[in-house]
């Protein structure tokens, strides 16, 4: 008898003697082989998601033009403050920035989380800044844009996550803090 360790948790024993096993075997390990290909990645070096200069700090994925791509969010976060970026994905790898959709307010963003708050489809964009700044929340408006205001209060957010933390159907937004001290780093939930 022969012991084969194919994977640390499975062993596959066979008989020297019986043909029909190292056969199956043989195509066994051909089959698993191709069941689980590599993944590949491609890099993209060309348009204005990888060729704009910035200082960013986070991304998100997410379709916010309901075209059914993904597009992406980035977030820039230099310490005067940037705007963040909208790429709308117009399929094939291809991005344009979004010049008239997303109106970004000038803040040191470190992050951002994107969930519909309302239950209505619509996406709504929350941007942690550091600094001891306002963040910012972007809604989109009746005119089908993404304009942002600013918390009433300052802190030194680094992250932030949409949950429905109290299960009553409805997202709840809570915010990591890390500032200069104890008062700083008091985290939020709304």
């Amino acid at each position: 008898m022969i012991n084969f360790q194919l994977h640390k948790n499975f062993k596959f024993v066979f008989l020297r003697q019986n043909m029909n096993y190292s056969i199956a075997l043989i195509m066994w390990m051909i089959l698993c082989h191709n069941a689980y290909p590599q993944t590949q990645f491609q890099e993209i070096d060309r348009g204005p998601v990888v060729n704009t200069v910035s200082d960013s700090r986070s991304i998100n994925l997410v379709d916010l033009n309901k075209d059914g791509l993904d597009d992406i969010f980035i977030s820039n976060g230099p310490s005067a403050g940037a705007e963040d970026y909208l790429y709308i994905n117009q399929g094939n790898f291809q991005f344009s920035q979004d010049t008239g959709f997303f109106k970004s307010l000038i803040l040191p963003s470190v992050g951002a989380c994107i969930g519909d708050i309302h239950n209505n489809g619509d996406r709504t964009i929350y941007v942690p800044s550091w600094y001891n700044r306002s963040n910012a929340l972007y809604i989109k408006n009746a005119l089908g844009q993404y304009t942002g205001s600013l918390t009433s209060y300052k802190t030194y957010s680094e992250s932030a996550a949409w949950v429905d933390y109290d299960q009553d159907g409805w997202l709840d937004l809570y915010v990591s803090n890390a500032g200069n001290g104890p008062a700083d780093n008091k985290n939020l939930i709304f």
